[in-house]
């Protein structure tokens, strides 16, 4: 399911995934919030926010058997994202704040940043906005010079690599001629 919600086959999630439902409802907690989360993620996709909101409130009582932060993260993202979609913004910039103790949770952190950035313009707070947003430029920038950095790199290594065996094999072909 996670895979088709990355190349945003949407239609396909729900028909791929529904089949499992009894048996992923009979699943410990964790494989439950993971096979809620592409559902979920679907959903809000799909801007289908009824339904969104429904699964979002049975992982999040799935996620509170769970130790801290083991699932939740991703509960908490999802709900920030249904808070986003529905006007909620503040209650959205509570869910950004409570996911910074999770960490990026596979998010690049430009991204997060730019959340973070749209949810403060959506508020009014505008100055704070421009500088979450300043923050996902730069990070972006460094990443993406990093990997600049490291496709020069691997290039030169196989530069130099080709010119070594072109090396090699004119010292093959003086020795035989």
């Amino acid at each position: 399911g996670a895979i088709l919600v990355l190349g945003e086959r949407y239609g396909e999630v729900v028909g791929e995934l529904t089949p499992y439902r009894g048996l992923a409802s009979a699943s410990p907690a964790p494989m439950r919030v993971k096979y809620l989360t592409p559902i979920i993620n679907t959903y809000l996709a799909l801007d289908s926010l009824e339904s969104a909101r429904r699964l979002i409130a049975e992982a999040d009582s799935v996620a509170s058997l769970l130790p801290e932060g083991h699932q939740s993260q991703f509960v908490t993202n999802m709900k920030a994202q249904l808070a986003a979609r529905e006007g909620r913004h503040a209650e959205q910039w509570k869910f950004l704040q409570q996911m910074d103790a999770f960490g990026t949770q596979g998010k690049m952190p430009w991204n997060i940043y730019s959340e973070k950035a749209r949810c403060l313009a959506s508020l009014g707070r505008y100055e704070e906005a421009y500088r979450w947003q300043l923050r996902a430029f730069d990070n972006r920038d460094s990443i993406a010079h990093a990997e600049t950095d490291a496709r020069i790199t691997e290039m030169s290594v196989k530069y130099d690599t080709l010119q070594k065996e072109i090396e090699i094999e004119r010292l093959k072909s003086e020795r035989l001629g």
